[in-house]
């Protein structure tokens, strides 16, 4: 299986609080304080004489919930200790050997198929490697842990903006853990059920209970809050000191991302994950000339989606959503995900006009994208299409190519949105051609070469957002053919040639 990588579904609340809380000044020095005089051994201690750790002979049936998740995010089993508390809750800790505590509380108060979605979001917090800062923030924030209630030096160096942008960091943390427990359910619908029994719907409780009705008041919430500065004043106010998010927040959260292209993305990856590099392409059945499916070849012919001939090597996969077709691709330095659908006419990009696909995609960039690529032209059937390339910087490093291309058909349009992500070692190709232009170029030429090596292919004088390197000129492709640009090039090639 082919781990979810976290970077992929961190929330971007979650990314922009972190950054917002390291440029806090007095952030690094509090930061070197803390450990300085904190051993992650402590705990260990803790846990080992105050909790019961559950395994193989002790609980056997959470432990096994485990393994699954794990596998699934990329990471070690932790330690799980059950605690005598009766606050329903569960939490990670520790930094190089994280461990998660779930409460008597909480397993009084979730039936037995919700632990796993709960544990899953604790995994999620080790997957997105948010441990050590949780744990920094319950003992200095929250006061818990008397091995530093001595550590005065800390307390000057906890200064107001610092809480401030430290709990709302932890609260923003709480979405990305979210995200991953909707991942490794498959749905939103479990994640959002731990949140309204967590907001008071005990298993005991046997009065009837809706969700739908807790999403429509988590939707009045938001109505509320928005349709008022005092209102967000007073929201302010009630959260500055809060740890989590408001649950009615986190269920309408989990929605929104299930529903997402890149949730959709994400759990297509899964499916096409026991997929080898090496093993050749997927066995696809393509429909026969008399509509019968006819039996798959180990060399198999296009597969047709729709009115839309996709290239061999891509295997189709479960679609999460109806009269949607998914395909996915792995390499050594690259996943692809497909998704094909139809579109209205006002959702295609311009038909038969360039430059206005080349500012419509420009209307939707953001900070962290820049355009590699935008046109317009006939397919081999004579149908008209309009398609693009843009780039994303991902965090920490690395970067996806979104390859749209859409196919007029009468009044709307088929469209292909393919997103290619560098696995393996992100920004080879783009050291690889830099190191290699350093060394033929000497004085003032290396110093051009710096200046000029981003630029924006339609605006020369454009300086903002992730804008193409010279690495990414397509007469760069032969010599990096795994890469994926190259892979989204070749694939919006054979499409405008095979349909």
């Amino acid at each position: 299986m082919i781990p979810l990588d976290y970077e992929m579904y961190t929330h971007e609340s979650d990314r922009a609080a972190l950054k917002a809380l390291r440029a806090v000044p007095g952030f690094p020095a509090l930061l070197r304080a803390f450990m300085n005089i904190w051993d992650e051994r402590q705990q260990r201690i803790l846990n080992m004489s105050s909790r019961i750790r559950l395994g193989k002979d002790q609980m056997k049936k959470y432990c096994d919930l485990l393994p699954p998740i794990c596998e699934k995010l990329g990471i070690e089993v932790p330690e799980l200790y059950l605690e005598m508390n009766v606050v329903p809750n569960a939490f990670t800790g520790g930094d190089t050997n994280p461990y998660i505590v779930i409460t008597s509380g909480l397993l009084r108060t979730l039936p037995d198929e919700l632990i796993r979605t709960v544990l899953a979001h604790e995994c999620g917090h080790i997957a997105c490697h948010h441990v050590l800062y949780l744990t920094m923030g319950r003992l200095l924030l929250e006061g818990t842990g008397g091995v530093l209630s001595s550590a005065h030096p800390l307390g000057g160096l906890l200064t107001l903006p610092l809480q401030v942008a430290f709990y709302y960091w932890m609260r923003c943390s709480e979405f990305s853990a979210d995200r991953a427990a909707v991942l490794c359910d498959g749905t939103d619908r479990k994640m959002q059920e731990v949140c309204m029994r967590l907001a008071g719907w005990d298993r005991d409780i046997q009065a009837d209970a809706s969700l739908e009705a807790f999403l429509a008041q988590a939707a009045d919430y938001r109505e509320m809050i928005s349709g008022s500065k005092w209102n967000k004043t007073l929201e302010f106010l009630i959260m500055s000191g809060a740890t989590h998010p408001l649950m009615a927040v986190r269920a309408t959260e989990c929605r929104t991302w299930f529903r997402s292209q890149a949730c959709r993305d994400l759990l297509s990856v899964q499916a096409i994950s026991g997929y080898s590099p090496f093993a050749g392409p997927y066995r696809i059945t393509e429909a026969a000339p008399g509509g019968e499916a006819a039996p798959a070849e180990p060399a198999p012919a296009p597969a047709f989606s729709g009115r839309v001939s996709i290239p061999p090597e891509y295997g189709q996969t479960d679609a999460a959503e109806e009269n949607v077709l998914m395909y996915g691709r792995v390499n050594t330095q690259s996943r692809a995900v497909i998704r094909v659908s139809s579109v209205s006419r006002a959702e295609a990009l311009p038909f038969g006009d360039a430059e206005a696909v080349i500012a419509r995609i420009r209307r939707e960039l953001s900070d962290y994208q820049g355009i590699i690529s935008a046109a317009c032209g006939t397919a081999a059937g004579g149908g008209r299409y309009a398609c693009a390339i843009v780039k994303t910087r991902l965090a920490p490093r690395g970067t996806a190519y979104e390859l749209r291309w859409h196919l007029e058909m009468g009044e709307g349009a088929m469209a292909v949105h393919g997103t290619f992500r560098e696995i393996g070692a992100p920004g080879f190709r783009e050291a690889t051609v830099k190191g290699q232009l350093k060394r033929t170029q000497q004085g003032a030429d290396a110093a051009a070469l710096e200046a000029s090596w981003r630029r924006d292919p339609y605006d020369p004088g454009r300086t903002e957002g992730f804008l193409m390197n010279e690495s990414e000129q397509p007469r760069y492709d032969a010599r990096f053919p795994l890469h994926p640009l190259t892979e989204a090039r070749a694939f919006q090639r054979y499409l405008a040639e095979h349909n």
